[in-house]
């Protein structure tokens, strides 16, 4: 059966919250630390003509992680804590066509960003549309990937969605990924010896297309590294639970496209940097990128947990929260659900990651790369019951309330960033 894509209706939303952001940056009186306007002060004019409102907008979300994505649009990598910024967005701006000036690919960057995030809306329609195939009525279906594709556009990800952060291009391709996947993947064979279903191949092209998308990916942002699991849950059920041996042949190769972009990434940093460098230079596995994150972000087991960052810990207890909750559901919901359970897995492990490993603070945008909290918040807002639907709307209310907080922030050069 086919599904027409309600394009309009989420244009508009789309639009809307992108309009109501560019208001409140550009209404935001004054920046608690002017530091990048040192920098944009030296710069020359762009080549295109930019109106004045415009400019003032472009100036005031040229901060935080902006500052070093713009350079590095424009120059190549200098310093090895540069390095933590994954370069496939960097390339992909850097090498369009036109002139490569600091102003031009700021607004380039800016362009594609929230094209990619309007193309995040929908593919994950799509997505949502194939993993729920066969588990609701068509309507209620229609009506649940809608919906899982409005919380993406008001996702706690907020202005990081809509500014040159590379978050964009990594949800496009994770949702990419994930619509491949289950495309290739057949989990109609259900045994009741397990809660998850004795699955198979379908489509070997699809299979294989998604570990490729992935592998893209983590040249984007490295945490959907972690993505990789997917093939790994596969070589258990494919193994263990089918005893499929040319599945899990396929599972195995179609995870090493991944295996292999980690193990030559790794080997080119060092190369770059080795052995003079030292110190990371000397580690059992000497990986810059952990290095980097741990030197220069202070990223490590608790090594955020210090009074200091309560701050930044209370700011994510909301988002937290609805994502405990979302796994919690889908826990529950596995035997009836059961294709879910590899984005089960992935949403229960960056969770972890970012409330015990990375900066905290991080979580409100990271979490966007898999849908699971989406896809609660849409079952339980067209649920008949009074008290699930105030819960998802209670979400989506909190969620504009603090996209709108944190928009007036970052263009006060305020934290969270």
């Amino acid at each position: 059966m086919s599904y027409q894509i309600p394009i309009g209706r989420l244009s508009k939303t789309f639009l809307l919250i992108k309009l109501i952001q560019l208001i409140i940056i550009y209404f935001t009186p004054i920046q608690f630390d002017t530091s990048s306007q040192i920098i944009i002060s030296k710069l020359s004019s762009p080549s295109i003509y930019i109106p004045n409102i415009f400019k003032v907008i472009i100036d005031k979300v040229l901060v935080w992680d902006s500052v070093y994505f713009n350079d590095l649009f424009v120059n190549e990598y200098k310093y090895e804590h540069q390095y933590v910024f994954c370069p496939s967005w960097l390339s992909f701006i850097r090498n369009l066509p036109g002139p490569s000036l600091y102003y031009d690919k700021f607004i380039i960057s800016l362009i594609f960003s929230n094209i990619f995030h309007y193309l995040s809306i929908i593919v994950l329609y799509y997505l949502t549309i194939e993993v729920f195939n066969g588990r609701r009525p068509h309507s209620e279906k229609d009506q649940l990937s809608q919906l899982s594709s409005i919380y993406l556009i008001i996702s706690t990800a907020g202005v990081f969605l809509t500014i040159n952060y590379s978050e964009n291009l990594c949800n496009f391709l994770s949702y990419l990924a994930l619509l491949t996947y289950y495309k290739g993947v057949n989990y109609n064979d259900v045994t009741k010896s397990t809660q998850r279903s004795k699955k198979s191949i379908r489509n070997y092209t699809f299979y294989f297309l998604s570990g490729i998308i992935i592998a893209i990916n983590f040249t984007v942002r490295a945490n959907t590294l972690l993505m990789g699991v997917i093939y790994l849950i596969d070589v258990y059920d494919f193994y263990i639970v089918s005893n499929d041996l040319n599945s899990t042949c396929w599972s195995i190769i179609t995870g090493l496209p991944l295996f292999f972009t980690f193990v030559i990434t790794n080997i080119r940093n060092y190369l770059q940097f080795c052995p003079q460098r030292g110190e990371w230079c000397n580690s059992r596995l000497p990986i810059l990128f952990s290095f980097v994150q741990q030197e220069y972000w202070n990223n490590g087991f608790l090594t955020y947990w210090t009074i200091n960052n309560i701050p930044n810990f209370l700011l994510i207890i909301p988002t937290l929260l609805i994502q405990i909750q979302s796994i919690h559901y889908f826990y529950i919901e596995l035997p009836r659900i059961k294709k879910v359970f590899p984005v089960l897995i992935l949403t229960i492990l960056v969770n972890i990651g970012a409330v015990f490993f990375w900066n905290a603070q991080i979580l409100t945008r990271v979490v966007t790369f898999l849908p699971l909290s989406f896809w609660y918040c849409s079952i339980h807002y067209i649920e008949e019951k009074t008290t699930t639907k105030l819960v998802s709307r209670t979400i989506a209310y909190y969620n504009l309330g603090w996209i709108f907080l944190q928009t007036s922030l970052l263009a006060a050069f305020l934290p969270p960033a």
